[in-house]
């Protein structure tokens, strides 16, 4: 289980372990803070004691949705952890568990506490009985069964069941459980309206990798899904593992990782390292350049760092740290001696 992730501002998610049916889909929890300070927490997640600790410092919650047919095996937690809290489900939902308090019906007739912030649409037709949500500050959407998106996953059973539903790699819904839609033209009304919000990020219940990457590169690529901005803010995930320095004043906008344990740096286009090229014309290329059999960046590439000044504070900070190695995607991985071998090889911005 992770910690709460910021998505955008007001919206964290809490990833877990979830099988169905012996196939490893995983869970996720979303969470959004009301104009008022309260908390939402929208199919929630085991909540442990750590977990509720990190919640309770974003807010008090108020609010606990289960918001489909089958998105509510740790709502008892949550109550548990949250008593004032108040439970809603699905009207078919309640009835299917009677062990738990509900306090309201979920549809689309909003909670006071969230009428400002939230937009709810019912997708009619489905046994699922899903309820998605729309916040209207970030324009996210909300959702848990709407589709899946997975693109990867470790459990081969898992994986070859997406594969054969044609759902590996790209989002969509197995065509084993588009027969819960009973009503398609019901359904169809629904979803239109869903698409007629002017949502720009979706939040899933079944997404298994998160896509980071820099600002610049995320205005660049529209047609991606991206989740969190790539710099030195580290994500929860790996906050103990790698250190990242983002090198300021270039137009490649990199930022490099350095794992801790093995003290490895991980870079791309810090340095090119070729002690050999069978292609000719990409071997006279770096003899040109000065940098066959040599680390080094070519000077046609120089002209990256518009600003020299910043981009030499940056490889200061890179050059402290302790690395013994470095990764490198063009040419071949420093293995020895890495920390002078760097320095020599940026010689000219130093």
């Amino acid at each position: 289980m992770t910690s709460p992730l910021p998505i955008v501002e007001n919206i964290w998610t809490v990833r877990a372990p979830q099988t169905f049916l012996g196939l490893h889909v995983g869970t996720q929890m979303t969470i959004v803070r009301l104009t008022g300070g309260g908390l939402v927490l929208h199919s929630p997640v085991a909540i442990t004691p750590e977990l509720k600790a990190q919640i309770d410092a974003l807010g008090p919650v108020r609010h606990v949705i289960c918001p489909a047919m089958f998105h509510h095996l740790h709502a008892g937690s949550a109550i548990a952890a949250w008593p004032q809290a108040r439970l809603h489900a699905p009207e078919a939902l309640q009835r299917k568990r009677r062990d738990l308090r509900f306090d309201a019906v979920f549809g689309e007739v909003p909670h006071p506490d969230w009428a400002g912030d939230l937009v709810a649409i019912t997708i009619d037709g489905s046994l699922l009985g899903e309820t998605v949500l729309y916040h209207k500050a970030s324009k996210t959407l909300i959702t848990v069964d709407l589709v899946e998106n997975f693109s990867h996953c470790d459990h081969a059973p898992t994986r070859w069941y997406l594969k054969l539903g044609g759902i590996y790699g790209r989002p969509g819904w197995h065509p084993l459980l588009r027969a819960t839609y009973l009503n398609r033209r019901k359904a169809r009304a629904s979803i239109q309206r869903i698409l007629a919000l002017p949502f720009e990020r979706v939040i899933a219940t079944w997404p298994h990798a998160r896509l980071h990457a820099p600002e610049a590169l995320q205005r660049k690529r529209r047609d991606l899904r991206f989740d969190a901005v790539f710099g030195e803010v580290p994500h929860p995930d790996w906050a103990g593992d790698l250190v990242a320095i983002t090198i300021d004043g270039s137009l490649l906008g990199e930022t490099v990782l350095y794992h801790k344990a093995s003290k490895t740096l991980i870079t791309v286009d810090l340095v090119e390292n070729f002690s050999h090229c069978d292609h000719a014309p990409t071997r006279w290329y770096l003899k040109l350049g000065g940098i066959y059999g040599r680390p080094g960046w070519h000077p046609l590439l120089r002209a990256t760092y518009l600003n020299r000044r910043k981009a030499r504070a940056s490889i200061q900070r890179i050059l402290a740290l302790p690395f013994e190695r470095v990764l490198v995607a063009h040419g071949d991985n420093i293995e020895h001696d890495a920390g002078r071998v760097i320095r020599k090889g940026l010689r000219w911005l130093l």
